[in-house]
């Protein structure tokens, strides 16, 4: 007995529950096996892609530290061009996301995102060539371009793994991986500020080779190494892919679970359901603020009264506190299953950070203040990509959702590298308010979308009320709300 291999009948219970389609059963999947192979799941997929997000926050945000280093008297930048400099990523970002998230979904995880991350620490090391605004625009648009596939990328990536009941806290440790970056990022410009005019080297130029060579490495890792999907891992038996495999069917994650094709139908849908613009429109209030703090906010607190490299260390126990917020409120969210109100929660926080910074008085009360503002802008991330992406039936509407967005969110983005303005300094109130009008709206946007969810589950219980006494509504097609069409047990996430 010692010695016996489990089988799929041992990672299951007696008690069987209706399927998706409401006709036929399945069994109910053995709670302690799930969590053990979720755990599995945990340590071999998310150490992994954390730490890319890593590097790629530093390599996308690393021009703000760079300006501390003085890239612009180097390069002999004007602020209208450095500003530029900041937006053009967003313009390459937002072209090539849906696109590389349709690669994706035809092909391997493993080989797509290795090769994007390659490319765009190669271009990162290229930063490190600029000699002029022309440059500097060229590289920064194609790094947009060839990161755009990973955040998105990812997001969907994790849903071929976890569950709704899950997913939102798992984004949450990924997407703190930019908090780390911000943290990180300040230690490692303070660091690398000592290497001015090594090998006739500027400081900033440094910064860039330093922080792109790592990112290269971490492609080739990933190329190799990186799990696809469960039903080809080493790291499960047969029985233990078939558990995982099936959970997701039974949790409504997908119903296609081994498929790589795109299913054109779905990939239509994603575009055409107005409530992927409405989740779109959440994420452009949330990036708009949270954009341009990670690239100013070193600049912000010199502006406090501290000294350039020490603004560049104050930096890191910011992120940490905010890093601390963000899985925190996605535990929470993930534990009573709803989204919108912690999203109203997150905004309403950082919108009074925000106010708080404009009218407070003090260098450590407005430094203090500050860690309001980056725990609020932060922390709604994760709970709108993991509502917008685990509130689709079917992987390719799946990647369509979170690919369109995250990049119509980085229209944001675009908009953020215009804002704190030099001649704003010290207090920097016009951006301060505007970032808190972008969280009002945040909210406001964030309560529409509920309401609008609500009324859908409403008309599927009404639905299902009505044919428990007349069946025959089922033979109405027109009659059908189309996600019952698909799966009877399927309800939106508040």
């Amino acid at each position: 007995m010692a010695d016996e291999k489990p089988t799929a009948t041992m990672y299951v219970s007696t008690s069987r529950e209706k399927d998706a389609s409401g006709e036929g059963t399945v069994p109910i999947l053995d709670v302690a096996t799930v969590k053990r192979i979720v755990r599995r799941m945990d340590w071999r997929l998310l150490p992994l892609v954390t730490v890319v997000y890593v590097f790629c926050y530093l390599d996308r945000s690393n021009i703000g530290n760079a300006k501390l280093l003085n890239i612009e008297q180097h390069l002999d930048l004007s602020q209208a061009a450095y500003s530029w400099g900041l937006s053009v990523f967003y313009i390459g970002y937002i072209l090539f996301e849906v696109p590389s998230n349709m690669m994706l979904k035809r092909s391997r995880p493993s080989r797509w995102l290795g090769f994007i991350i390659v490319v765009w620490g190669s271009l990162c090391i290229c930063m490190a060539a600029n000699t002029g605004t022309v440059s500097l625009m060229i590289i920064r648009f194609l790094l947009g371009a060839a990161e755009a596939g990973f955040f998105p990328g990812v997001v969907f990536y994790l849903t071929l793994w976890y569950d709704r009941s899950e997913m939102c806290t798992r984004l949450a440790i990924f997407y703190s991986a930019s908090s780390i970056a911000g943290a990180l990022g300040g230690i490692l410009a303070y660091s690398i500020s000592n290497l001015e005019g090594v090998a006739n080297l500027a400081a900033w130029r440094w910064l860039f080779i330093i922080e792109g060579i790592p990112t290269v490495l971490l492609g080739v890792v990933v190329y190799y190494f990186l799990a696809d999907r469960p039903d080809t891992v080493h790291w499960l038996n047969e029985d233990e892919k078939q558990v995982a495999i099936q959970r997701l069917h039974q949790t409504q994650v997908t119903d296609e679970v081994d498929n790589q094709g795109l299913n054109w139908e779905e990939v239509k849908d994603g575009f055409t359901d107005f409530t992927t613009y409405l989740y779109a429109m959440v994420q452009i209030t949330m990036v708009i603020p949270t954009h341009s703090i990670a690239f100013l906010l070193s600049t912000v607190i010199k502006e406090l009264g501290f000294g350039p490299i020490v603004s560049q260390l104050m930096t890191a126990p910011l992120y940490f506190i905010s890093a601390m917020f963000c899985i925190a409120i996605a535990i929470v969210s993930d534990r009573f299953q709803e989204r919108g109100f912690h999203i109203v929660f997150s905004t309403l926080l950082g919108t009074l950070g925000f106010l708080l910074t404009c009218f407070v008085d003090g260098k450590i009360a407005r430094y203090i203040v500050l860690a309001l503002v980056v725990s609020g802008v932060n922390g709604c991330h994760p709970v709108n990509l993991s509502w917008a992406t685990m509130n689709t039936l079917g992987k390719s509407k799946a990647a369509v959702v979170s690919a369109v967005t995250i990049a119509l969110g980085n229209v944001g983005g675009m908009m953020a590298g215009q804002m704190y303005r030099n001649y704003e300094a010290p207090r920097y109130l016009p951006s301060h308010l505007a970032n808190a009008g972008c969280m009002l709206l945040c909210c406001t946007v964030t309560l529409v979308l509920k309401t609008v969810l609500f009324r859908a589950n409403k008309r599927i219980e009404h639905f299902l009320d009505r044919a428990e006494s007349d069946p025959t509504l089922w033979d109405q097609p027109d009659a059908i709300p189309p996600t019952l069409k698909r799966n009877r047990q399927f309800r939106f996430l508040l």
